[in-house]
């Protein structure tokens, strides 16, 4: 060992064996940035078609209750989505379905639908005042 061998205290040595393991212990709790979560085009249409059935059928109220009631679950969802996948696909299409239950693993997502949900539910308020104001115009002579 005279001869320039190393024996494991050189410091550069244990420094550079260490690296990999911060940055993998950097990385391995690492979360979503805070804020709206933006969807990709595929997730936008997937998650507009479910908030468009939820606002059509008048359920924004309870919908957003329940959505923010679990918010602090909503990546155990998108797992439990995932897990019952074999019967969630023969229920629904399979490829949306997935599509949500990534969109669901994301922070943000509940932020991204409340609001989605708020503004298709202004939507249809204007379009219903639009249509009762229209019909009332053309019913007198």
């Amino acid at each position: 060992m005279s001869n320039g061998e190393s024996t494991g205290s050189d410091p550069s040595n244990r420094e550079s064996e260490s690296k990999p393991v911060k940055t993998w212990f950097r990385h391995a709790f690492a979360v979503d940035s805070p804020g709206v979560a933006e969807p990709s085009a595929e997730e936008q249409d997937v998650v507009d078609d479910v908030l468009r059935r939820v606002a059509r059928r008048r359920l924004e109220v309870p919908a957003t209750l329940f959505m923010e009631c679990f918010r602090p679950m909503n990546y155990l969802a998108s797992q439990a989505m995932h897990f019952g996948a074999p019967v969630g696909e023969i229920l629904f299409p399979e490829q949306p379905y997935r599509t949500f239950a990534g969109f669901l693993e994301r922070r943000g997502s509940v932020d991204y639908m409340t609001n989605r949900l708020a503004e298709l539910a202004e939507e249809g308020k204007t379009k219903k005042a639009a249509k009762t104001k229209g019909s009332s115009v053309s019913d007198k002579p």
